[in-house]
């Protein structure tokens, strides 16, 4: 029944319409139709556009919050991809990229002003183990636009030792290369502690009763096995082997 046919002026039936979001004479639920059109106002407006009241602009509106979710989520994924790919030991691929290294498409690839070498990316300019080139190492001393720089007192040794302090440095102690082993290295002469022996070859200074690489006699390894009392001790399910194996 409608407010017409109840004797309500034509006024106040067109303002019932207006308000109630009904025609006049049209069947319905009148609450039905504004809970729509006020969703639809509502949401234009939250997304900052004047939309279509109506089922229609409830569509569009839905479209344009779509978007802009889509949106977000893409500006986050390539936010994230470009932090990672900035720092070094990045995914790439299925690789992880070397220390200092990017991932560009799908390649790892060093920064500007680095290089590759097998270990990672540097810059042999002033790199201390990488001067000049790859595992070029400049040991005691520093690395200078590429080159090393010994300081005073110190000697440049080849063989990817770098410079060294022949007076006190137990790994070239007296002359490049020459170990102290657990001794230290006095004046240019390794210097062995109590219960420590001086043996040759390159080995130096060594605990025979305890160590395992020197165990009762100057370079006997006990391999796997632990040293006691200058004895070769082998785990259990290891065998011991000689020529200088040790345990197995």
């Amino acid at each position: 029944m409608s407010l017409r046919s109840l004797g309500f002026p034509l006024a106040v039936v067109t303002l019932g319409a207006a308000l109630f979001g009904a025609t006049p004479g049209c069947g319905g639920s009148s609450d039905t139709q504004p809970a729509i059109a006020t969703g639809a106002s509502g949401t234009a407006s939250g997304a900052g556009g004047s939309g279509t009241s109506g089922a229609g602009g409830a569509t569009s509106t839905s479209a344009s919050t779509g978007g802009s979710t889509a949106t977000g989520a893409t500006s986050g994924t390539t936010s994230s991809s470009a932090a990672s790919s900035s720092s070094g030991g990045v995914m790439c691929g299925n690789v992880t990229c070397n220390p200092g290294a990017s991932c560009v498409n799908n390649v790892c690839t060093c920064d500007a002003g680095l290089i590759t070498c097998s270990t990672g990316c540097y810059d042999v300019s002033k790199d201390q183990a990488h001067c000049g080139g790859c595992n070029k190492n400049c040991g005691a001393g520093t690395c200078t636009s590429g080159q090393c720089v010994c300081s005073m007192g110190q000697t440049m040794c080849g063989n990817g030792i770098g410079c060294a302090d022949l007076s006190s440095d137990p790994t070239s102690c007296g002359q490049c290369g020459k170990s102290c082993g657990s001794g230290t290295c006095v004046s240019g002469q390794c210097v062995c502690a109590m219960g420590q022996v001086a043996c040759g070859n390159g080995i130096g200074c060594a605990d025979l009763s305890a160590d395992a690489k020197n165990c009762g006699q100057c370079g006997k390894s006990c391999g796997a096995g632990t040293c006691v009392s200058g004895q070769c001790q082998c785990a259990a399910g290891q065998v011991s082997c000689g020529g200088g194996q040790g345990c197995v």
